[in-house]
């Protein structure tokens, strides 16, 4: 695991510094299952050799017959309090892929998470495809909006005001199948979410977020905001 160090952001508001959160332990990380559609398991491992470099987190899919499930992890340490750090203008997540052994078709969608008072939110949406090198997967601009909650399927989505609960974030991945079940594993190093501060936005169209216009997105980069949400059956993670 390369370690990555705390790093000021340009902040719409001057006098409000943003914050770059990275995986520096996967150990200290939490995860749990969800079953979006129909049946299926996830198992997720932590090995201490293997990434780029050092420790990584190693992530089966396994969705049974017409279905749909997937994992969230989340970082405990990667929190932003809105009280006393203020309100999230926009926030962008990067983290690196590889293809496990027996990958294959697209590999697995990853998103963005955000979990507030108990509720999971998930944002963005990028495909890995099956990467035989460690392979950036980014989600640039995210604001409030492009985030819906998924453990229930109501709609809402995460309060990044002044006035909102403290909040960590993480990643979510997924498979799914129309047919019969299968397993696929991908591998996760290098995660990071950078924060940056400011008043909040319902929604981004994308190449703009919160006032500030993004880089332009290569032709393999994800659409942003594009969202989805089913019932979460499983336990959500403290």
């Amino acid at each position: 695991m390369r370690l990555l160090p705390l790093a000021l952001l340009l902040s719409l508001a001057p006098a409000a510094a943003g914050q770059t959160f990275s995986a520096g332990d996967f150990a200290d990380w939490g995860w749990t299952t969800v079953v979006f559609q129909g049946s299926g398991t996830t198992t997720v491992g932590f090995p201490a050799t293997g990434g780029n470099p050092g420790d990584h987190a190693s992530v089966t899919n396994t969705p049974g017959a017409v279905s749909w499930v997937g994992t969230v992890l989340h970082d405990p340490s990667a929190a932003w309090d809105p009280a006393t750090q203020g309100g999230i203008c926009r926030v962008s997540m990067s983290v690196q892929a590889l293809a496990s052994t027996g990958a294959f078709g697209q590999g697995q969608t990853v998103r963005c998470v955000v979990l507030q008072n108990g509720a999971v939110h998930a944002g963005g949406y990028a495909i890995t495809g099956v990467p035989t090198t460690w392979k950036p997967v980014e989600l640039h601009g995210l604001v409030q909006g492009d985030f819906e909650r998924i453990d229930v399927d109501d709609g809402s989505h995460p309060d990044f005001s002044s006035a909102g609960a403290p909040l960590t974030f993480g990643f979510t991945t997924a498979n799914s199948t129309g047919g019969g079940g299968y397993s696929l594993t991908n591998l996760y190093d290098n995660w990071s979410v950078d924060v940056v501060p400011g008043a909040p936005a319902a929604a981004t169209p994308v190449g703009s977020g919160c006032g500030v216009t993004q880089p332009a997105l290569a032709a393999d980069e994800p659409v942003l905001g594009k969202t989805f949400s089913l019932a979460l059956t499983g336990a959500a993670p403290g």
